[in-house]
């Protein structure tokens, strides 16, 4: 009896230990890999993603228009009458052209009269500059030298007149007669050099430096009323479009006609240019700081379809644009040169709309990687799970976040290799 019941124990005991066997296979098969660098990292399954090194860019869309680079308004350059008139609103004109002229003979009667006081200020100019030899002053001292002759000649008969009277020749009224002669005639000599004093002083540094001034105001006067006579024929400056100019308030002027009377300053055509343009473009105050002058734009424009043009942002605006009563949100102009292909120029319209793509970060060697693979250690540093090869030891390696890119995060510190992506079931 006990012989035959001992095989039948073998054979549960040894299924026991193969049923035991297959429970650990599939128990390692579910648990998978753990890391042994990285306690507590345990993911039901892992994928390694190799990483390099390659160019990485991030571009802000925008949506703009395309403008004239130079837009000029010709005026009046006086006051005046049109005398003539060359094209018409709306033609394309090269540089030099003729677009209208001023008659000048209203300008040419202030030009006279500006002479005139330029010629009398430089008239003082020269009288006090020669002040000193003037009839004015010689007569004075004339003057002074016949007064001081008779003084002299009364003082020496007063004299002798005095010594006849001690010894009783003379009567007493002659002596003093004499003497109040003597008074009078020191009176006259007195007053005569008070008055060539007096016209000494009228040629002093002041009274000269008040005369340069007014002869330099006459002298600009006149000058200035020149160049604006040299300036009778208004040429258009560069090539462009002739247009009606523009008045306060967005409305049109009417167009120039021979006769018309116009002042100086008044606007009567305006002139595009057409081989040079930008694209002007709003940008959300949120995303003003992103961008500087310098940054390099990629523009294409649903009216030129085989065109992709390129440019550089060169302004940025400090004041808003515009703002959104309702959301509060504010807007800023932002202005991008733009290089046209000379082949292209004539297909281009002032207004085309114009997608605007920023080129906001660029590196032509960054390491981009998922944002699923970079963790965090609980002090706010970031590392990654690396390895250099397939069968180099896994090791924690950390990094710096640069920027964040639509394929990812651009990181610093970390060199080609693979990295650790969990993939959580």
């Amino acid at each position: 009896m006990i012989r035959e019941t001992m095989p039948g124990r073998n054979k549960a005991v040894l299924g026991s230990l193969l049923l035991a066997v297959f429970l650990l296979a599939g128990a390692c098969l579910i648990i998978g890999f753990s890391d042994g660098d990285t306690p507590g990292e345990t993911v039901s399954l892992e994928t390694w993603l190799p990483v390099n090194y390659a160019p990485v860019s991030k571009f802000m869309g925008l949506a703009g228009h395309i403008e004239a680079e130079e837009d000029v308004t010709l005026s009046a350059p006086f006051d005046g009458v049109i005398s003539k008139v060359g094209p018409v609103p709306g033609s394309r004109v090269k540089a030099g052209t003729l677009i209208f002229a001023i008659d000048p003979a209203q300008l040419e009667v202030r030009i006279r009269t500006a002479l005139s006081d330029q010629l009398k200020a430089q008239s003082e100019v020269n009288r006090l500059e020669h002040w000193m030899s003037s009839p004015d002053i010689t007569r004075l001292r004339r003057q002074i030298n016949i007064a001081a002759a008779e003084l002299g000649d009364t003082q020496a008969n007063l004299h002798e007149t005095k010594a006849l009277y001690e010894r009783g020749i003379v009567a007493r009224s002659e002596l003093d007669s004499l003497r109040m002669q003597v008074r009078t005639q020191a009176d006259e000599l007195q007053n005569s050099r008070d008055a060539l004093a007096q016209a000494v002083s009228d040629a002093d540094g002041n009274n000269m430096r008040i005369a340069q001034m007014v002869l330099l105001n006459a002298k600009t006067q006149y000058n200035s009323l020149v160049s604006q006579a040299v300036r009778k024929e208004v040429r258009a400056p560069f090539d462009g479009l002739l247009l009606p100019a523009a008045l306060p308030g967005g409305a049109k002027s009417l167009n120039a006609i021979p006769g018309q009377q116009v002042i100086q300053g008044a606007p009567v055509f305006n002139l595009t240019r057409l081989d040079r343009f930008l694209v002007r473009a709003r940008v959300q105050e949120g995303d003003v700081r992103f961008l500087k002058e310098g940054m390099n734009v990629k523009v294409t424009s649903d009216g030129l379809p085989d065109e992709k043009l390129a440019g550089k942002i060169i302004r940025i605006a400090s004041q808003p644009s515009a703002k959104d009563e309702a959301s509060g949100t504010v807007t800023y102009d932002v202005t991008a040169s733009l290089n046209f292909p000379p082949e292209s120029l004539g297909n281009v319209r002032l207004g085309m709309s114009a997608d605007v793509q920023i080129l906001t970060y660029s590196d032509a060697h960054g390491m981009v990687l998922p944002v699923q693979g970079i963790k965090d250690d609980g002090s706010g540093n970031s590392y990654v799970v690396y390895r250099e090869k397939t069968d180099t030891k896994p090791r924690r390696v950390f990094v710096t976040l640069k920027e964040t890119v639509p394929e990812g995060i651009v990181v610093e510190g970390l060199l080609p290799g693979e990295i650790l992506i969990p993939q959580l079931q």
